[in-house]
């Protein structure tokens, strides 16, 4: 298979890497000079500088035999209008990492990733605060599997003590439609099929299976017996920061607090502007004593998302 990658940074670089290990035709476009020095001397492919929106360049690529283009740069819009390129160049299969959330918004954008000839849209710190969200609601889910094409899904969830689901019959549990409780393995190791009589114990490892939309978000099944709110800080407004924080605002039982502390003023205004439920705090994420007035000790789960991952870690760091 032939594939262009455009952009040479550490996600290009690694799908080079992983496709050429694959025996796959792989050629790579970036537009700094020394990098693509760097690249050409430690991947095992093609390298190009220069312009990959350019039709030129991708010509030069090879697009015109291309089965995939893989667009990773650092710029939104150099990645979309390559995809729209290499489909007029009748390019099976274009991939496009696009951050700025105006793009891919269902109501915010004008034009359909058809129209803008992306296939599949990727983007890392979307998925990231989906990954941290899932971890707060559903602190107890363990694994996650997938099936036919991703239509089903599969979790296993870790039963304690406090879960409103100990010493219930199965019959009587509010298990959503279109799912069931495929087994369930006791702490002794024995796993078994359930049927309806059957209990979940403390210490049980429970698996769930069903359509994928039903069990995206099951927290509100396996909400601990106390109500109590959780509280929930977050340490950088920046994408990360503010789409995870969206992403709370809508927990299905609103029981969770969330408060952003933000360095810069004008990223503060921006975040408070899109969020409603959110507190937003301007002060210095490395600071402690500020941390303390903010009561940082009665916070449940701290989520550290600045642009200084040293600065933070050092402030922690004992003397």
């Amino acid at each position: 298979m032939h594939i262009i990658i455009l952009g040479g940074g550490g996600v290009g670089s690694t799908l080079a890497t992983l496709l050429s290990n694959e025996n796959q035709d792989v050629v790579i476009i970036e537009k700094d000079p020394d990098l693509a020095r760097r690249l050409n001397e430690e991947i095992d492919g093609l390298v190009k500088c220069g312009n990959g929106a350019s039709a030129v360049m991708l010509e030069e690529a090879g697009i015109k035999n291309a089965e995939m283009l893989i667009a990773v740069t650092e710029v939104d819009e150099v990645n979309m209008i390559a995809c729209m390129l290499a489909k007029k160049y009748n390019v099976p299969i274009t991939v496009a990492r696009v951050r700025n959330p105006e793009y891919y918004h269902e109501g915010s954008s004008i034009l359909s990733n058809e129209q803008l000839g992306i296939d599949i849209i990727i983007n890392p710190e979307r998925v990231a605060s989906f990954e941290i969200a899932k971890i707060i609601r559903t602190p107890n889910v363990r694994e996650t599997e997938y099936f036919a094409k991703g239509q089903i899904k599969m979790v296993s969830i870790f039963i304690d003590e406090h879960t409103k689901l100990i010493n219930q019959p199965l019959f009587e549990l509010p298990i959503p439609k279109n799912s069931i409780v495929a087994a369930i393995e006791r702490k002794s190791g024995v796993f078994i099929v359930p049927g309806g009589n059957d209990i979940i114990l403390p210490g049980d490892k429970v698996f769930l299976l069903g359509k994928r939309g039903v069990l995206d978000d099951i927290s509100w099944l396996f909400q601990k017996k106390e109500s109590r709110n959780l509280n929930v800080l977050i340490l950088g407004g920046g994408r990360i920061g503010f789409q995870l924080a969206e992403l709370l605002e809508f927990n299905r039982k609103n029981n969770i607090n969330v408060k952003i502390i933000e360095k810069d003023a004008d990223c503060c205004q921006n975040v408070a502007a899109k969020l409603n439920k959110t507190l937003i705090l301007q002060g210095d994420a490395t600071d402690l004593t500020f941390l303390k007035q903010e009561d940082i000790q009665n916070t449940d789960v701290l989520v550290a998302v600045t642009g200084d991952n040293f600065s933070f870690r050092s402030s922690f760091l004992p003397g």
